[in-house]
């Protein structure tokens, strides 16, 4: 059975706003708002199918309408239901290109609606005429979100203009406390932005200098750099970080960082409670071991340099808690060093193609894998074994096993688009991964497999001709989020 909750949730946004109960609907037809079947159903069903209806519509800043509004301007029931829901309200978008009385009497309003809900606010620009209103922007942003009653869950700013990179402490400092998280997304400058005097910078080819110095950044618990290119943190005074999670990244079509300069070691020796760090390419400087490290449980490292510099210093477990490991660009000895001296990792991420019977050896205990398609068949075939002469794969008459890699795998994620993955492949690694395990008692079967980034698998949710014609495809439970595919087999544990 087929299932895919994208186009479910775009049925259902289309179903709400233009059924039969819309105003243009409405002006030709005599059946009364209220005699629409899906508004007959009891209070608790409508609330499940609203919330599919927001989780799966997009916001454009541009319109003053959101989702919320449209739908809670359908008809009296839908509005007071909606009304209810304070949590769908609690996204605040604050755009810079709104005049600030725009923005005093938009936010002011949706901040009635949320109460004390956690907010999570969103600042974009849209383009580049709000640099000359900067103190009133400031201003407004501080009327809106000092409140000593109002809870901030979050900070989101997703900025292109050179003119906005002190934004960030400017509006930090004029809160009356941290939020709990901070993402500072160097985002892609809008198409139709193209006047040469507005300064612009492109995400792919200028530095974005960014410092962020507010007084409230060592009370932050999660920060997030996304594309940022410039110095960042500059001779950082705090001595203590209360952060739990950093994570400086880029996007998959970002090219590789040039200049930055982000003292990620001084950081993290900061940083008692560090659970979290991602790292990207040259995004650090040296770490003392002998200074302590935070305890960290999820650890992912883009950089060649930076893993090499580390891994050799961690051959005595130098995160103990660690469960969490990915990589992107590694030599497989230094990897297997790594992974051997740190026995607690039970998830992998690794970006590049690797030597599976290296690696696999190094961490048998692995739960959860994501791995390159190029890999797939180290997964599905099992490790040969010699008999005289003769490799045998499979079980035979001389009761031989077939032993895998990554034998202690329940989740399997397979990315990139380089097409290496086909229908008869996936057969291929189903039958032997999930259904002929499920079988065997001896092995661990695979519980859900998912593809990520591969055009021909299918687009919009669902699963193009060529796949759909897979037998294992067929059978299987499928969802998607975003350009990601998953597959379990529920009907195998009713056999």
């Amino acid at each position: 059975m087929l299932h895919s909750s994208h186009s479910l949730k775009s049925t259902l946004f289309s179903s709400v706003i233009r059924g039969p109960w819309s105003q243009d609907r409405m002006n030709k037809t005599e059946r009364p708002l209220q005699s629409s079947a899906m508004l007959r159903l009891p209070t608790e069903t409508l609330i499940v199918i609203l919330r599919l209806v927001i989780s799966g519509s997009r916001h454009d800043i541009d319109k003053t309408l959101r989702s919320c509004e449209l739908l809670s301007h359908v008809c009296a029931r839908l509005r007071d239901i909606m009304l209810d829901l304070r949590d769908l309200w609690s996204v605040v978008h604050f755009p810079l290109h709104w005049s600030s009385r725009t923005l005093l009497l938009s936010v002011s309003t949706l901040l009635q609606r949320v109460k004390d809900t956690p907010i999570q606010i969103v600042v974009r620009e849209s383009n580049s005429h709000w640099k000359e209103n900067i103190a009133s922007i400031t201003r407004a942003f501080k009327e809106l979100f000092s409140s000593s009653h109002l809870v901030i869950e979050s900070l989101e700013l997703r900025l292109y203009s050179i003119h906005a990179a002190d934004l960030p402490t400017q509006l930090l400092d004029v809160l009356r406390c941290a939020p709990r998280f901070l993402t500072i997304r160097h985002a892609p400058r809008p198409k139709d932005q193209v006047a040469p005097d507005c300064q612009l910078i492109s995400t792919r080819h200028t530095t974005f200098i960014c410092p962020i110095t507010s007084v409230h950044v060592p009370d932050l618990e999660r920060i997030r750099l996304v594309n940022l290119r410039g110095t960042i943190l500059v001779n950082p005074p705090w001595r203590k970080l209360l952060w739990r999670s950093l994570i400086i990244e880029a996007d998959a079509d970002a090219l590789p960082r040039s200049g930055v300069s982000i003292p990620v070691g001084t950081l993290i020796q900061n940083c008692k409670q560090l659970e979290t760090l991602h790292v990207g390419a040259h995004s650090f400087n040296s770490i003392n071991l002998s200074l302590g490290l935070p305890p960290l449980k999820e650890l992912y490292v883009h950089d060649l340099h930076y893993f090499v510099g580390l891994a050799p210093q961690s051959r005595h477990s130098a995160f103990p808690n660690l469960v969490k490991f990915g990589v992107c660009i590694f030599t497989d000895v230094e990897l297997g060093i790594f992974l051997e001296s740190h026995p607690t990792i039970v998830d992998l991420t690794l970006d590049s193609e690797f030597d599976a019977d290296v690696i696999a050896k190094s961490c048998p205990q692995v739960t959860t894998i994501r791995i390159p398609m190029s890999n797939w068949l180290d997964i599905a075939e099992p490790v040969p074994r010699l008999f005289g002469e003769e490799w045998v794969l499979m079980t035979d008459s001389r009761g031989t096993r077939a032993q895998f890699r990554f034998s202690a795998v329940e989740q399997l994620c397979l990315h990139d688009s380089s097409g290496y993955m086909t229908p008869e492949s996936f057969d291929r690694l189903v039958k032997r991964r999930v259904i002929d395990a499920h079988r065997d008692s001896s092995l661990i079967r695979i519980q859900t497999v998912s593809i990520r980034g591969l055009q021909e698998l299918g687009s919009d949710g669902v699963l193009s001709p060529e796949w759909q014609k897979s037998r294992y495809a067929q059978s299987a439970h499928v969802q998607w989020d975003e350009d990601e595919c998953f597959f379990t087999w529920p009907q195998i544990e009713a056999d």
